[in-house]
């Protein structure tokens, strides 16, 4: 086969072998469509067999690329098999692409800036190859830069792109190691991976333009990734589109992705109390405040969502959203120390942040009620509370009060409910 694809390139691209074809040679010139048409069933039969025919094939359909770029692509599309077939709607079998060798893989991806009217299709499968654990970071990176040029070229529709990076951030599998969860520690973490991901498509989508406008475009999609449940890094991810498009969007008013924000800040909180009894807490209280991040930009640039995401604490808090949406599928404890110490850790964090102090003393009444709520449950009676949970309530609340008072927001008929806790 390689003596065929040697012709063939000979045929092709004369310059190399000093073979030139007459622009009258009918019957010669007939054959360059069949050649072109034959190339990518090479591609896909030798991949098993002959990977150095794999190879040349891979330039040979990349010099095509480069060289005729008005080839009819419609003959190059058995080349999208290479990435993989869609067996149901969202659902993609893998194709070969994912076990090529790496300068295979980069030719690959590179043929996709000169065969851009294969992207609509290629854009799923291209993605489930992207998310796949095997496939080199590398790879993933330079898929994301091929079709931001293509972007950029304007061969490939915004929709298109901003499609396909969303998936990517939307679907990537952290596999964080022993800095999340014991469970986990086993596993080789790519969490590092994951954030230079998460700063490409960032930066990607900075480029497309007026930001307020891209994110109108990407809205839809956005908003149902969310709705979705990823895990804790995905929605990190998804809701750090939002805040480097626009943060101070309207569209956050929306009560069920206030809901899905204060899910999300619940989650992260348990997760940060339930690894801390490990001795991982350095890690965990760094890993919780990236996680809260996204939030505090958000809630420093539009206070009325900040004042939303208490109201919705609160009424975690005292159990009237004891089923608050999370964006983990976690079932939310029951407990009552467990609920107060995963909002009050949410708020000391938030206390923490100069920059929300403004914002913040405009949901004091809501800050006032948990600490009412939390002071009442100590003096009454509550059934089912352990002298551990009555502990944590105090603890809690006098962590919480602290914070509060440094608000500086507050008169004397309000401070008289502070008192300390018994």
């Amino acid at each position: 086969m390689l003596p065929y694809l040697d012709a063939v390139g000979g045929m092709l691209f004369p310059e190399k072998t000093s073979i030139w074809l007459a622009e009258n040679d009918s019957g010669v010139l007939g054959y360059h469509d069949i050649w072109i048409h034959e190339l990518p069933g090479i591609l896909l039969q030798s991949i098993d067999k002959a990977p150095l025919v794999t190879k040349v094939a891979l330039e040979l359909l990349l010099r095509i690329g480069q060289y005729f770029p008005a080839v009819d692509c419609g003959r190059l599309r058995p080349f999208m098999k290479l990435f993989g077939v869609e067996s149901l709607p969202g659902a993609v079998d893998l194709g070969p692409f994912v076990k090529l060798p790496r300068d295979c893989q980069e030719l690959a991806i590179s043929c996709l800036y000169y065969f851009p009217s294969l992207l609509p299709d290629v854009i799923e499968p291209l993605a489930s190859c992207c998310l796949s654990d095997a496939l080199e970071p590398l790879i993933l990176f330079r898929a994301i830069e091929v079709l931001q040029s293509t972007y950029k070229a304007g061969s490939l529709h915004i929709t298109e792109q901003l499609s396909f990076l969303l998936l990517l951030m939307a679907r990537f599998r952290v596999h964080p190691g022993d800095i999340v969860t014991l469970e986990d520690s086993s596993k080789l973490s790519n969490w590092d991976t994951f954030k230079s991901l998460n700063r490409l498509i960032l930066t990607s989508l900075s480029e497309m333009g007026d930001g307020s406008l891209v994110l109108e475009l990407i809205w839809n999609n956005l908003f149902n990734a969310i709705a979705q449940k990823p895990s804790l890094h995905n929605m990190n991810g998804l809701l750090r589109i939002i805040v480097t498009l626009d943060a101070g969007t309207s569209k956050l008013m929306n009560g069920n992705v206030v809901k899905l924000i204060a899910g999300y800040l619940v989650d992260a909180s348990l997760d940060l109390s339930k690894s801390t009894e490990f001795g991982f807490q350095p890690d965990k209280t760094r890993l919780f405040q990236y996680f809260l991040k996204p939030c505090t930009i958000m809630f420093d640039k539009n206070d009325k969502v900040l004042c939303s995401t208490l109201e919705s604490l609160k009424s975690f808090v005292t159990g009237g959203d004891h089923l608050l949406s999370s964006v983990s599928n976690l079932n939310y404890p029951g407990e009552l120390s467990c609920r107060v110490c995963a909002v009050t850790t949410i708020l000391i964090f938030l206390c923490n942040d100069r920059k929300l102090h403004r914002n913040l003393s405009l949901g004091k009444l809501v800050i006032k009620g948990i600490l009412e709520y939390i002071r009442h449950q100590l003096d009454s009676s509550v059934p089912d509370v352990t002298h551990v949970g009555k502990q944590k309530l105090k603890s809690a609340f006098e962590q919480l009060k602290t914070k509060a008072l440094q608000l500086n927001c507050w008169d004397r008929s309000e401070l008289e409910g502070f008192s300390s806790a018994t």
